[in-house]
């Protein structure tokens, strides 16, 4: 009897330690993970600002399926979308990356530059709007929101 309590101390205790290196093994591929999906959006930034927009979009689209909550692969998704002309699927991932950090000024900006772009007045004054509600002294916002409502009106 004695036999089998020691044999169940020792298995709880490598079990204790398996678990904890198993832990340990999780937080640093997780640690490793995010790394590389930060890497690949400095290498889609970079992409971008070399006028690769394609493989830029490319390489958001990974961050994304990499990680579907990160917020700033769908709003730089879109910035390329929109340099690329492809205004409703730029709309589309604005709205994912605002769906995701609903606090975001430049994300509802963005958004409002492309339903701008689109000719869509009213929606990109609730953008402007939600943006300056987020960011009241985001003075660029002002004029996006004079701009719309100059459009609107004129």
């Amino acid at each position: 009897m004695s036999e089998y309590l020691n044999n169940d101390k020792i298995a709880n205790s490598l079990t204790e330690a398996i678990l904890e290196s198993g832990e340990n093994y999780i937080f640093e591929n997780l640690q490793k993970f995010k790394a590389s999906i930060a890497t690949l959006l400095k290498q889609g930034n970079t992409l971008k600002r070399q006028g690769k927009l394609e493989e830029a979009a490319a390489v958001y689209r990974r961050c994304i399926e990499l990680n579907p909550t990160s917020a700033w692969s769908y709003n730089n998704l879109g910035e390329v979308l929109g340099k690329l002309g492809q205004l409703d699927e730029a709309v589309v991932a604005y709205r994912k990356a605002i769906n995701l950090s609903p606090n975001s000024a430049l994300f509802y900006n963005n958004l409002g530059e492309s339903l701008f772009k689109q000719g869509n007045w009213d929606k990109a004054i609730k953008c402007y709007q939600n943006a300056i509600n987020s960011k009241p002294d985001f003075y660029i916002l002002y004029k996006n929101l004079g701009d719309a409502f100059t459009k609107k009106d004129g």
